[in-house]
């Protein structure tokens, strides 16, 4: 399934190598209205595993400008609400992993 060899014992895993292109794309001088600019090539695509069956999966393209352009008119592109819970999320995977332990949240 690609990855790290990591397993999945999971009944579904998505599983998505590599960082947002967006990044090395303005670090090559590109700028971020091009069209395509926050597409990333098929070969860079997700897995969706469940079970034996496995199957691509396109990477939702990403738009910096959408989230500057919030900020820029006073708006909040993150719930922050959101963002909570998500760092609750990655402490408990920190911890899980730390631990050798499910964490429940």
């Amino acid at each position: 399934m690609g990855g790290r060899g990591d397993r999945h014992p999971q009944p579904a895993a998505y599983v998505k190598d590599g960082l947002d292109v967006q990044e090395e794309r303005l670090r090559a001088g590109r700028a971020p209205d091009e069209p395509g600019f926050g597409e990333e090539p098929r070969e860079r695509w997700g897995v969706l595993a469940a079970g034996e069956q496995t199957e691509t999966v396109p990477t939702e393209p990403g738009c910096y400008l959408d989230f500057y352009r919030a900020i820029a008119a006073g708006g909040t592109p993150v719930d922050p609400a959101g963002a909570v819970a998500t760092l609750a999320v990655l402490e408990a995977a920190r911890r899980s992993a730390a631990e050798h332990a499910v964490v429940r949240l």
